[in-house]
């Protein structure tokens, strides 16, 4: 005889200590799988980039204008590097916190755009010698693989389209 669900034990996942009713209550909350594909790891892996970057921009603009090879003195400098740093996250917590399958695909094709943008702009800083040739390799390949993952988040590395 079986005992009733709420006086018997929790059962463990095999690869952890959580319950499995913990692990299925963590999964309800991001999608209802407890594994990912490549357009789900794509898009946290994006929306991480993206709130990592626009915080250091917004809580450290001249950090982030020293590691850029800026004058960090220059206010025009810090206050664009704040704007910076306001856009970046908030479109990583559209990544995160989509409203409907349509919000987070019009996410997906606005930040492919601003990523694939963002990535020209530092190739022609560097060009015309408005970054240093590190600080604008830097920039532009953080932004190429920015560019690479909303992509895939899309689900247009081979070649089809699909809201995840």
């Amino acid at each position: 005889m079986t005992r009733p669900a709420a006086s018997r034990p929790a059962r463990r996942a095999p690869h952890g200590n959580l319950p499995y009713r913990h692990m299925e209550y963590m999964a309800s909350l991001w999608g209802g799988a407890l594994t990912m594909d490549a357009q789900t790891v794509a898009r946290y892996s994006l929306a991480g980039i993206r709130l990592v970057n626009g915080v250091a921009a917004l809580l450290a603009p001249r950090l982030v204008a020293r590691r850029l090879g800026a004058d960090p003195s220059r206010p025009a400098l810090v206050y664009v590097l704040r704007m910076f740093g306001v856009r970046t996250v908030v479109i990583g917590i559209e990544l995160l916190l989509p409203k409907d399958p349509e919000q987070l695909e019009r996410s997906l094709r606005t930040g492919t755009f601003i990523h694939a943008s963002d990535a020209l702009s530092a190739a022609c800083a560097g060009c015309e010698g408005l970054l240093s040739a590190r600080a604008a390799t830097a920039a532009t390949a953080i932004s190429t693989v920015n560019t690479a993952l909303a992509l895939v988040a899309r689900g247009q590395a081979h070649g089809r389209s699909t809201a995840c």
